[in-house]
């Protein structure tokens, strides 16, 4: 994704802070509090959360030393760290690199103190403390070079063990391998032999838990205006003893995650935040399907924050990461068609590949591209595709390969009376932005006999913002039917459901904005740091009983 010149952005989106529906009331139909419009509202929005945009020259280093700056006396070695909690230094260190130009002095000096790679002697007293601590050792074979200590040191212990080596070197290889094997690019070649390292993939052993990290990559050249890929390299704990998962799988999610960053660097190191943390995550899981520790970052993603952008980035990172999990929906669906995962997901980056002469499609055009390509696996292309998404989060057990162990997500009830006549959104409710959605949960009520009926108008943007509704009934026997709604251009739609209690548990309605309409180079966090051109729109939903 090119860089534009870019400018502040005011984005005013409408997004949930964080999720408080009682899932009791949620899942019942019935809120303990409830507006005239009938329905459970969502938690109090903000209407200027729109996420920490552009950063400036001394905001990026500022940012980077916070997360490089040790914990007192190693505090952290006391305790678990939870790879959910750790601070994204990856996307730190990108945007340091990318504003060095515009340092000097003592600043200047602290910034390549924070890019450089963590050799004997790089130590600037007060800012950074990365030195290996002891003589360095190095294993090299197929394009990776592992770089250690096995002596033990005075301030940090960056010893690693000949098993802990040995461990590195073979998860790098199968890694590698596999992701070589699926067609992906290899990490780029280091050119610039003067900055310390190898040709190949450097990887680093030290002790990363006094700064709360499992691991990190970073480019190993200055930035270059005009060159969109980078070269890269990468650090990861020595030993992963006292993090939050064993050793072993620690190490394994770690070198997945952080490897593939390398592999990005040889596409588009410039590429949108939550396809780059999104797709690390994913490949996670693809590659080790057994440990399955980015389910931690679901607590941040869609499962639990429908009302979210998918690609909001806040300072925690948290929702980047989770955005995994539509990246695991899509390639899950094209799998279904034949599509092995790791080619659908190198073809999106196939797309957003930055290399001369390549598509060079920021993120969501890229997915968009490829959804679009597939019409078998995804009918409908992009909108009716994300709003199936967003409904198949309400059944994850049925929707996904492991998705008896995903979160639910959420839905806000509407409370029926035996005299309800009709039932509305209210604006807190369905004021959406791009890429968020609710659903609606009706019960019927304890008296509704076998002619009720429930006539679901909606009132949708209409077509160029990617509107989309889905209709699901639960039914007593256990049965459950799920129907797309057809919308005409306005972006309206009538349906009628029997809703009589003796037959239906409940039916639910999916409403999305699924837009991937921006307009560019805005100073935003968001995709193509632009500003959305569908956002804070009403999305209607009006029912009426029918006797």
């Amino acid at each position: 994704m090119r860089i534009r010149s870019l400018v502040g952005a005011g984005l005013g989106l409408v997004v949930a802070l964080s999720l408080a529906v009682a899932p009791a009331g949620a899942d019942a139909g019935l809120g303990s509090a409830t507006p005239s419009g009938g329905f459970e509202q969502p938690p109090a929005t903000s209407s200027s959360h729109d996420g920490p945009g552009e950063q400036s020259a001394e905001e990026a280093l500022a940012e980077a030393e916070a997360i490089f700056t040790p914990s007192l006396a190693g505090g952290l070695r006391a305790r678990a760290v939870p790879r959910s909690s750790a601070p994204d230094a990856t996307m730190a260190l990108r945007e340091l690199w990318l504003k060095r130009g515009e340092l000097s002095g003592d600043d200047a000096k602290r910034a390549d103190a924070l890019l450089a790679r963590p050799v004997p002697g790089q130590v600037v007293s007060g800012v950074d403390q990365r030195a290996i601590d002891g003589a360095i050792s190095s294993q090299c074979a197929s394009g990776v070079c592992v770089h250690y200590t096995s002596q033990v040191g005075a301030s940090y212990d960056d010893s690693a063990s000949p098993a802990d080596v040995a461990a590195t070197v073979a998860t790098v290889q199968s890694v590698r391998t596999r992701l070589i094997a699926a067609g992906f690019k290899a990490p780029l070649a280091d050119s610039a032999a003067q900055h310390g390292g190898t040709a190949d993939l450097d990887v680093y052993l030290m002790d990363l838990k006094s700064y709360g990290l499992y691991g990190y990559c970073a480019p190993t050249a200055p930035y270059v205006s005009g060159i969109y890929t980078a070269s890269t390299y990468c650090v990861v704990d020595n030993d992963f003893v006292g993090y939050s998962t064993t050793p072993a799988a620690a190490l394994q999610v770690t070198v997945a995650h952080e490897y593939f960053h390398a592999v990005q660097g040889a596409y588009d190191w410039f590429e949108d935040r939550w396809l780059m943390e999104g797709s690390a995550a994913w490949v996670e899981d693809e590659l080790y399907d057994a440990i399955n520790d980015n389910r931690q970052y679901l607590k941040g993603s869609q499962m639990r924050a429908p009302w979210s952008p998918l690609d909001y980035y806040d300072t925690s990172g948290a929702s980047v990461y989770g955005s995994w999990i539509f990246l695991r929906y899509l390639s899950e669906k094209a799998a279904r068609t034949g599509i092995a995962p790791l080619t659908f997901m190198r073809r999106v980056w196939e797309r957003a590949d930055a290399s001369p002469g390549m598509a060079d499609n920021w993120s969501l055009q890229a997915v968009q591209a490829q959804i679009n390509a597939l019409p078998k696996a995804f009918p409908g292309g992009f909108a009716r595709t994300y709003n199936q998404f967003a409904a198949a989060n309400r059944l994850p057990g049925k929707f996904y390969s492991e998705g008896s162990a995903y979160p639910k997500a959420p839905a806000l009830g509407a409370k029926f009376t035996k005299r309800t006549k009709a039932l509305w959104t209210t604006s807190r409710m369905d004021r959406l932005d791009h890429l968020t959605s609710y659903t609606a949960r009706m019960v019927p009520h304890k008296s509704y006999g076998k002619k009720v009926r429930l006539k679901i108008a909606l009132n949708l943007p209409g077509k160029a913002a990617n509107p989309g509704a889905t209709i699901r009934t639960f039914h007593k026997n256990g049965k459950i039917t799920t129907a797309w709604v057809s919308l005409n251009g306005k972006g309206d739609a009538v349906k009628k459901v029997a809703f009589t209690r003796k037959k239906v548990k409940a039916i639910e309605v999916t409403v999305s904005n699924g837009s991937t309409a921006f307009s560019c180079w805005t100073g935003s966090s968001l995709t193509c740091q632009g500003t959305p051109k569908y956002d804070n729109l009403r999305h209607k939903l009006r029912l009426t009983v029918l006797r």
